[in-house]
């Protein structure tokens, strides 16, 4: 009976740490330890393997706000690469010569 104690406390806090890694760049799984998975957890849940398991098994209310957490949190790094894209493309075209008129003004 201590075992299946153990066994349903260790489970109890891996579903409850999902929601602490849910938002996370990446996330490693493992089995029998073994890498079974490494990719974004928004993307773990869409494979539907081992990492969606374990998070369909917190039940039908948990696993929608962990879905719709790692999705959100996927949409908001997606734009914030294309942002920084942006960005890097727009400094690409400068030159020295728009370095140099800016500290000529800043001179003045």
């Amino acid at each position: 009976m201590k075992f299946r104690t153990l066994v349903i406390i260790i489970l109890s806090l891996l579903f409850c740490r999902l929601n602490t890694i849910i938002d996370y760049d990446r996330v490693l799984v493992l089995d029998a330890g073994q890498i079974v998975e490494f990719d974004r957890p928004y993307a773990l849940l869409k494979s539907k393997g081992v990492f969606y398991d374990m998070v369909k098994k917190t039940g039908p209310t948990m696993f929608t706000h962990l879905y719709q957490i790692a999705k959100k949190t996927h949409e908001k790094k997606e734009e914030a690469a294309k942002l920084l894209a942006l960005s890097d493309t727009d400094s690409s075209s400068l030159n020295d010569d728009d370095f140099k008129n800016s500290n000529e003004k800043l001179s003045l």
